[in-house]
């Protein structure tokens, strides 16, 4: 199956309106097409379209910025948080260095409606830090939000600037260009925006039910701002980042495109940073210990690296053959249901991998 009918399948079947995807090389962009719509039933998807990439902002925004704060001097993976946020001097947080957050191994919470009881950075890192730990520190990989907010904070003490500005000269560097938090969700025809979820329907529903995560804050049931009913276009799908901290964070917030994503791969591939530094993220080790990504190791193109985004977005970097594989939907729209991109997702990485030789049908 080609890459394209790939996306024009998944669009058939309803999993979600619109899809762009891209594969690259170092040779450049090898396929890059969209299909389907951005916003169902009148923009359509175009290569150009911008997308809320929700957790993808963990490794394009917060794991990207420590990179180049480590390049710089600035960080190192054994800094202890209790260094930069006092509020984790508390003897039970004052273990979790920088390498425990970044590989998901903190004991954090995976998830919490921080919005119900706190908002503002400040008030989310003290909230987080009289949160019990779920786990042990280093007892195991447990993917968290809690995590990666947290980081973004770290972040901004090191470098003494925030997330936002830090991170825009950070993307200059590389080349990026339709990378930024806080979309302003003026679509023109050279750049329309993926529509996402209609309004907070699904994080309701996990508060309610407590499911995947039980819920321990106690702090109402409604965000101060009360709940979102319109269809989410141009403003950040992830409630934390959107209720409780104006759109900006280290695990949620950027919006970005397909090229920017191949562009941020190949520079980091690249070696746009020595090393020392690049290698703990980039080598892929079990996915437990992984800095940042998950490690992809059952493809033609080599040992990888990937991440994903609940909105529906993927990418996926292979240092050893400089290919990098990108993957754009907007599953949560027109919703309620959440479908499961994960099959589309390897069917569009194995037609890469026979789209530029690797292996075959």
């Amino acid at each position: 199956m080609t890459p394209l009918a790939v996306l024009d399948d998944g669009v058939t079947a309803g999993l979600f309106a619109g899809a762009v995807g891209l594969v690259g090389d170092r040779g450049g962009i090898q396929f890059l097409a969209a299909s389907g719509h951005a916003v169902a039933d009148s923009t359509a998807m175009t290569p150009e379209t911008v997308f809320d990439v929700a957790s993808i902002t963990k490794v394009l925004g917060a794991t990207t910025g420590v990179m180049r704060a480590i390049s710089d001097g600035r960080l190192t993976l054994s800094d202890q948080v209790a260094r930069y946020l006092p509020a984790f001097r508390r003897p039970e947080l004052k273990r979790i260095h920088l390498g425990h957050l970044l590989s998901h191994r903190a004991g954090l919470h995976e998830w919490q409606p921080l919005y119900l009881a706190a908002h503002g950075r400040d008030d989310v890192i003290d909230l987080i830090a009289d949160i019990p730990l779920r786990y042990p520190v280093d007892s195991g990989r447990h993917y968290s939000d809690l995590g990666m907010i947290i980081l973004g904070a770290v972040l901004e003490e090191a470098v003494d600037e925030s997330l936002p500005q830090y991170l825009l000269t950070t993307h200059e560097r590389l080349g990026l260009t339709q990378t930024s938090y806080r979309y302003n969700g003026a679509a023109t025809a050279e750049c329309d925006v993926a529509a996402t979820s209609p309004g907070d329907a699904y994080e309701q529903q996990m508060i309610r039910t407590g499911s995947p995560y039980p819920i321990i804050i106690d702090g109402g049931d409604t965000p101060p701002g009360g709940w979102r009913r319109h269809v989410l276009v141009g403003e950040v799908n992830d409630g934390n980042c959107f209720h409780a901290l104006d759109g900006v964070s280290g695990h949620a917030g950027l919006f970005s495109t397909t090229q920017d994503l191949w562009q941020w791969s190949m520079s980091l591939m690249a070696g746009c940073y020595p090393d020392p530094v690049s290698a703990p993220f980039l080598r892929p080790a079990a996915i437990d210990r992984s800095l940042g990504f998950a490690a992809l190791n059952d493809l033609a193109a080599g040992p990888g690296v990937m991440h994903a985004g609940f909105t529906g977005t993927r990418v996926a970097l292979f240092p050893q053959s400089g290919v990098s594989v990108v993957l754009l939907t907007n599953r949560l729209h027109p919703g309620p249901a959440v479908p499961d991109v994960e099959p589309t997702w390897r069917s569009f990485l194995n037609s890469a991998m026979v789209l530029l030789g690797l292996n075959h049908d």
